[in-house]
């Protein structure tokens, strides 16, 4: 399962190099240092502010091959809402993921 929340945070745009936040869904100002697809921080180690609680993102069945299957046409989940839980400006999609490896 993959969760997400929003945050503002001027230290993460200034750590990924973005210049202007990002208008809309449009990420054509994202810059990343390295040439990495994707890069790990702990959250923890940046200072911000949440502007909603965590949601479900996205929920994959591992013990469901079939359904696996199914997904990778779509991969999408149906949209998402993120209630806001203080004011702000979100500039950032904080998400994780927990794994669950045994059927207990």
């Amino acid at each position: 399962t993959v969760f997400g929340l929003l945050v503002e945070s001027p230290a993460a745009l200034q750590r990924f190099q973005v210049s202007q936040p990002p208008a809309g869904v449009s990420f054509a100002g994202v810059h990343l240092r390295s040439r990495e697809k994707y890069t790990c921080e702990t959250l923890h180690s940046l200072p911000h502010q949440r502007l909603t609680e965590p949601v479900k993102l996205l929920h994959i069945d591992f013990t469901r091959l079939d359904l696996i299957q199914e997904s990778l046409e779509t991969w999408l989940d149906p949209p998402v809402e993120m209630r806001a839980c203080c004011d702000g400006e979100a500039q950032a999609l904080v998400f994780w993921w927990e794994l669950e490896l045994d059927e207990a």
